[in-house]
């Protein structure tokens, strides 16, 4: 019993003993500690700044490549993850679908877009909501769980349309959407 106790200080011994040989060895000086320091803060920084920089390129790869095949009408486009705010406030006139993919219309919906996308007066984008779905919903008032048709002027909401509220979407989807507002983009785009 008596060893057992022994034991703690001899190792605690040991373990003081290699480290002050192991700085002796390194010969650290205040100027190396410090420069070290330095060092590993930087490589720590740039991997901060890297994980938040490349986090957005690949939610975005990730969307395309599980979401995007759903889509096969040419009349509806992806808006890239992480630049929805930018894109309303970048386009004079603009109409979006919100909605979680995985939304149990959102298939009914894209295949009755790519089957009349020839009666459709406009291009539509698509924005799915995968991530931030509580901050998205909260910044346009919508649910990620129902799919949304929004019009936008100048960056601010003119008219919307849920696809649930149709009662025949079949014939009364395409007629909604080409209801939305349109204004004549070219003027607006001179002002």
């Amino acid at each position: 019993m008596g060893e057992k106790m022994d034991r703690g200080p001899v190792w605690q011994k040991k373990w003081t003993n290699q480290w002050s040989k192991w700085l002796e060895i390194q010969q650290i000086t205040p100027k190396k500690l410090i420069g070290c320091t330095l060092l590993v803060l930087i490589g720590a920084g740039a991997l901060t700044f890297t994980v938040l920089i490349s986090q957005p390129i690949i939610r975005d790869q990730q969307i395309r490549t599980l979401v995007e095949p759903e889509n096969t009408s040419t009349k509806v486009e992806m808006i890239p993850y992480g630049t929805l705010a930018q894109f309303i406030h970048d386009k004079p006139a603009v109409s979006i679908l919100f909605g979680a993919p995985t939304v149990k219309t959102t298939q009914e919906a894209f295949l009755l877009l790519t089957k009349k996308e020839h009666e459709m007066n406009r291009k539509i984008y698509w924005y799915p909501i995968v991530y931030d779905q509580d901050q998205i919903a909260k910044t346009y008032a919508l649910s990620a769980q129902e799919l949304t048709f929004v019009f936008f002027q100048n960056g601010v909401e003119k008219k919307r349309v849920l696809y649930t509220s149709l009662a025949d979407p079949e014939n009364e989807l395409i007629p909604e959407v080409n209801r939305l507002p349109m204004w004549n983009i070219t003027d607006q785009k001179k002002h």
